[in-house]
C-alpha cells in the first residue's frame, strides 16, 4: 500500500474518531433519561437494554485506543475496522436487546 493511501486512511480514521466524540454530546442527556428504566427495581430486560447504552463512551475509549496502537503497529487498516466496529456493536445490542423486550414483555414488574 502505498503512503498516499496510508494518508487518504489517517484522514478517514480521524473523521470517524471526531463523529464518534461528536455523538458522545447528545448521548449525555439520552444516558440520564434511560436511567428511567430502573424505576421498578434492577430486573434483567432494563439492564440488558440500558447496560450497553450507558456502555457507549467505553467501547468508544477502547477503540480509539486499539486504533491508536494498530495504527503505531503500521496495521491502518485494521485500526480503522477497529474504529468502526466496536462502536456499531453496542448500536446493535440495544437493537437485540429491544427486540428481546418485545418478545418476552416490558420492563414493568406490574405488567
Amino acid at each position: 500500500m502505498s503512503d498516499e493511501d496510508n494518508k487518504f486512511l489517517v484522514k478517514i480514521l480521524i473523521f470517524i474518531f471526531l463523529i464518534e466524540m461528536l455523538l458522545i454530546i447528545p448521548w449525555l442527556p439520552f444516558a440520564g433519561l434511560s436511567a428511567m428504566a430502573y424505576d421498578s427495581g434492577k430486573i434483567w430486560p432494563a439492564v440488558l437494554l440500558v447496560g450497553p447504552f450507558h456502555a457507549y463512551p467505553i467501547f468508544i475509549l477502547i477503540s480509539i485506543l486499539l486504533s491508536i496502537v494498530f495504527y503505531k503497529l503500521k496495521k491502518i487498516q485494521l485500526a480503522l475496522t477497529i474504529a468502526i466496529v466496536l462502536p456499531f456493536v453496542s448500536g446493535t445490542w440495544l437493537f437485540w436487546a429491544a427486540l428481546v423486550m418485545q418478545i418476552y414483555g416490558t420492563t414493568s414488574k406490574g405488567a
